[in-house]
């Protein structure tokens, strides 16, 4: 209609349709934080089209801003996106301060003191590979965390602090200090919550080899079996849970 407002919000669908096509990170150097550029600007196309959008982090979205990167560039990477080449993202770093590390599953949760030893602490493991744990290094905290799918393929990993993100990913997004993930179709999204001290499985499942892990509000349940855990606190704990015995 003329002279009708165009809100300047992308839609939830055009962005999640961008991201994939980026292989969910910048298209030129791949890191996974990344902001929604429209390529022909949008104060002069005032429409939201996906073939329009690609996905730059912070550096190069500036650089294009400010003429440094050329929009012919651009718009050859976004034909051409880095993690798409790959099959995954650029490794994003994390960072843990604290020595006192907690991890929430649900309203159950366990802390370790570090400064009691130079260890580890293992939230869910299966048999002898950890997919959610602490260990502290030459007095640094590392977090490991690994979401596979039903197929036991790791999509999302966190080795030694450091985030990758495969591409053949249904969705994922990084939201301010939480990381959403839809691993494939028909699987729940798992949210998870960096904090200062640690991480807080908000929902999510963990696949194993023997048993599945789902995460809700509530409480932990296994599957097969429907064996479920609730309100669970534990302190300086070497381990939680095993997905190879938790069934």
């Amino acid at each position: 209609m003329s002279g009708q407002s165009i809100s300047r919000h992308i839609p939830t669908a055009v962005k999640q349709e961008v991201r994939k096509r980026c292989g969910f990170g910048c298209v030129i150097c791949g890191l996974p934080v990344f902001q929604y550029d429209h390529m022909e600007e949008f104060s002069v196309v005032k429409r939201h089209e996906a073939e329009n959008i690609t996905c730059l982090c912070g550096v190069h979205h500036d650089d294009k801003t400010y003429n440094r990167l050329p929009l012919s560039v651009v718009r050859a990477k976004n034909a051409d996106p880095v993690n798409i080449k790959s099959g995954s993202t650029t490794p994003h770093m994390w960072y843990f301060g604290d020595d006192v590390c907690r991890i929430s599953l649900g309203n159950s949760s366990a802390t370790t003191d570090f400064t009691r030893w130079d260890g580890f602490f293992n939230a869910i493991e299966d048999g002898k590979e950890t997919l959610l744990g602490f260990r502290k290094i030459d007095n640094v905290i590392l977090l490991t965390m690994i979401l596979r799918d039903k197929a036991l393929r790791p999509l999302v990993k966190i080795v030694d602090n450091e985030l990758v993100l495969d591409t053949g990913l249904k969705d994922v997004r990084i939201e301010g200090p939480r990381l959403v993930v839809k691993l494939q179709d028909g699987d729940q999204e798992t949210i998870l919550l960096k904090q200062a001290d640690g991480m807080r499985v908000e929902k999510g499942v963990f696949y194993g080899r023997l048993s599945t892990l789902t995460i809700n509000a509530s409480s932990m349940v296994f599957n097969p079996g429907s064996n479920f855990m609730s309100g669970i606190t534990a302190h300086n704990c070497r381990n939680m849970i095993n997905l190879s015995y938790a069934s």
